[in-house]
């Protein structure tokens, strides 16, 4: 069997292992019709060779220090987020 460019949404949901709507909000936010996929009628298809280069360009494989980097940033926006949220609790005091 020959293999094909092209895939059907639901063949590459079940190839690259995620779920529908991941694939629909990629296809919404971030894929452009004619590079990743095709719509012919009413059947949309997955450029399988622009697709899974879209994903290695996007994904992040992070190793033990990426994962350490991505935990301080996160604890770093907590932290700016209790400031801002104490900040706003201290204005809404005095403008009573």
């Amino acid at each position: 069997m020959a293999k094909t460019k092209y895939l059907t949404k639901d063949k590459y949901v079940e190839m690259v292992g995620i779920t529908p709507s991941v694939l629909s909000g990629w296809i919404w936010r971030h894929w452009k019709r004619g590079n990743q996929y095709v719509v012919i009628g009413h059947q949309t298809l997955i450029h399988v060779g622009r697709a899974n280069f879209w994903i290695s360009q996007t994904g992040h494989l992070l190793n033990e220090e990426g994962l350490e980097e991505v935990a301080m940033k996160y604890k770093e926006m907590r932290r700016r987020q209790k400031l801002l949220k104490h900040k706003n609790r201290r204005r809404k005091i005095l403008l009573e």
